[in-house]
């Protein structure tokens, strides 16, 4: 077969798919060149830079490789995410990333679906800590109530408009160009029937483990519903706080040895009702700003990572949380120096102090290292 008669078989399976699938109406008007990869996702082979060669407008696009057999399922997914979230962007909100346009295309000799949404390029939650922790700095309280607020007004959209987003977390919470929070990637997302979740409406869980609830694993817990988000906000938040991914580590029964648990042991460790640690120190000594801060995002944890789905609050009643409403004036900037510790465990007794060293059995591999360990 000639070249160009592969094109035109190519072309025609592409257009077969755009049609069977009602898409048509939705491809972008205008020809686009890719540029560079700008992140990652589960199933697509990346999302790209793409500008627009009629306006310049810059466009960032995720690639979903469909393969020989055009899996369906995938390509279903990916339709049913676009179609979900472009009913939304009818309402635009400013905490949720737009979705444009979408298109089958062939690329390195299969089917490929791609998104056009809106391009931030303030890099995303778990790159900000990473640069934040390079420049030896944390995230001030002022920025942390502000973007946080953003986060919980997306996320009360989204639950309002009957979508389950079921993957919240760092890598998924983006910045634009001005600053303002996104919530982003609903690949795992789910569209609910009703402004309340039926009893097991949704069947399963998804996302990444160290931010699913324990009902993710626990079916007796309840149905999968709004709550699931709940808890994964509580993570975000502890991801704002501590500057790094939520951790589960354990004591050793030998000495302060802690060692952060691997994924299997997670999934336990969240069946068993057990919360991510929380480990750090911030905030300043005897500072009544900090206290107030400190005392509402403990607070707030409190209320998102309880172990059953019922007892979560709805997204809607945290807006008025004192977290999220405390003045700007009040939410000072985070210093190293004389550190205010809080923390959350799983013991019943107060704060506690212990120099413990955790090994390298972290997801990502990380150095051992020397910390101190606020346990509750």
């Amino acid at each position: 077969m000639t070249s160009t008669m592969a094109a035109n078989v190519d072309g025609q399976t592409c257009m077969h798919l755009i049609n069977h699938f009602d898409v048509a109406k939705y491809r972008p008007p205008f020809q686009y060149a890719m540029g560079t990869k700008i992140g990652q996702g589960g199933l697509s082979r990346g999302v790209f830079q793409a500008t627009s060669k009629t306006d310049r407008t810059v466009y960032a696009v995720k690639c979903i490789a469909l393969g020989s057999a055009c899996n369906d399922r995938i390509l279903k997914q990916g339709i049913k995410e676009f179609k979900s979230i472009l009913r939304l962007n009818q309402k635009a909100h400013e905490n949720v990333l737009n979705y444009f346009y979408v298109d089958i295309v062939y690329f390195d000799s299969f089917p490929e679906l791609r998104v056009l949404m809106e391009c931030c390029q303030g890099g995303n939650l778990n790159q900000k800590n990473q640069q934040l922790s390079l420049q030896r700095k944390r995230y001030k309280q002022a920025d942390i109530v502000e973007d946080f607020r953003g986060i919980l007004k997306g996320l009360c959209y989204l639950h309002k408009n009957k979508i389950l987003h079921r993957d919240l977390k760092g890598q998924n919470i983006l910045f634009s160009t001005y600053g303002t929070v996104k919530i982003a990637d609903f690949g795992s997302m789910v569209e609910l029937a009703a402004s309340t979740t039926a009893t097991y409406e949704v069947q399963g869980g998804d996302g990444t483990i160290t931010y699913m609830p324990p009902e993710a694993f626990r079916r007796e817990f309840g149905s999968i519903g709004r709550a699931y988000d709940i808890w994964s906000l509580g993570c975000v938040l502890l991801e704002m706080l501590q500057g790094h991914p939520p951790r589960f580590c354990r004591l050793e029964t030998s000495g302060n040895l802690a060692h952060l648990l691997r994924p299997v042991e997670i999934q336990a460790a969240l069946m068993a009702g057990e919360k991510p640690w929380y480990e750090k120190k911030f905030g300043r000594k005897n500072c009544n700003d900090d206290k107030l801060f400190l005392k509402a995002a403990e607070d707030f944890l409190s209320q998102c990572l309880r172990p059953h789905a019922n007892e979560r609050p709805k997204a809607k009643h945290l807006l008025s949380h004192q977290l999220v409403i405390i003045k700007a004036a009040a939410a000072a900037a985070l210093s190293p120096e004389e550190p205010t510790y809080i923390g959350i465990g799983n013991s019943p007794t107060p704060f506690h102090t212990h120099r413990i060293m955790q090994n390298n059995l972290m997801l990502a591999g990380a150095a051992a290292m020397n910390r101190s360990l606020m346990f509750r």
